[in-house]
């Protein structure tokens, strides 16, 4: 399904994101817990969960900002996860890149994750972890051992174009992560300030769904360009054509 991360509406109230997915037909949020839907807040959690079922919104992932080894409030973030409605936990694969952490600090993200997949199974939840610079999952190869490293049948990836990686090595790299990833975060830019159209990416994007195609997956559109609700819809109506012609 074709959804919303909405981080990329933070400035918009629950109400305005969820006519935004209805005016463009879309089924399938990441609601932000920076943002919209706070930790641990679960009067707020419940009054989304409810507007998003009046909405017909059939897939929620909880987009939170807990980062491994770091942050242990795990009964919090389920608990808000449950009361929104998700399916998904979304975390941080820690606060350091890989070449800047200690062994002792990697083997500390592996058992959080651990005790957090394992949380998560017996709520019925999935754990999906962030595929992104700055933490253990800054490269394929440290996402793929990361995961395989936690080895639970619940924990996925979050995947996105990685910046630091040209798009043939993304390509290349996304079919090796297949397996692991269970959602999409798609957006089009060089760097968080230099963004684009979504159309403009037409080859390189065109090259990923074929991989991704393969497996039922929630794609969740963020960072559009000059955080434009025209521009979104827009990228909405290119990601709907593309997936329709594969």
């Amino acid at each position: 399904m074709i959804g919303l991360n909405t981080a990329t509406f933070r400035h918009l109230s629950v109400d305005d994101i969820l006519k935004l997915m209805e005016k463009n037909d879309l089924r399938a949020i990441e609601w932000a817990g920076d943002a919209h839907v706070p930790l641990g807040d679960l009067e707020i959690a419940e009054k989304v969960a409810k507007k998003s079922q009046e909405y017909g919104i059939s897939y929620t992932s909880y987009g939170s900002y807990l980062f491994l080894a770091e942050d242990n409030n795990f009964s919090q973030l389920i608990a808000t996860a449950l009361a929104l409605n998700a399916t998904n936990i979304r975390v941080w694969a820690g606060k350091y890149a890989t070449a800047d952490a200690s062994e002792d600090y990697r083997h500390k993200v592996v058992l959080a994750a651990k005790e957090l997949a394992k949380l998560c199974q017996k709520a019925g939840l999935n754990l999906g972890i962030e595929y992104h610079q700055g933490t253990l999952t800054d490269s394929p190869e440290n996402a793929q051992k990361l995961i395989q490293a936690i080895a639970c049948d619940n924990v996925y990836l979050y995947w996105q174009p990685a910046e630091n990686l040209t798009v043939d090595q993304r390509t290349h790299s996304l079919d090796d992560l297949l397996p692991y990833v269970s959602n999409v975060h798609v957006f089009q830019w060089e760097d968080y300030h230099n963004r684009f159209s979504l159309a403009e990416g037409e080859n390189e994007w065109l090259g990923y769904l074929n991989l991704l195609k393969t497996s039922p997956r929630n794609y969740f559109l963020e960072f559009v360009k000059d955080d434009s609700v025209d521009q979104f819809e827009a990228d909405v109506d290119t990601l709907k054509e593309w997936k329709e012609n594969l």
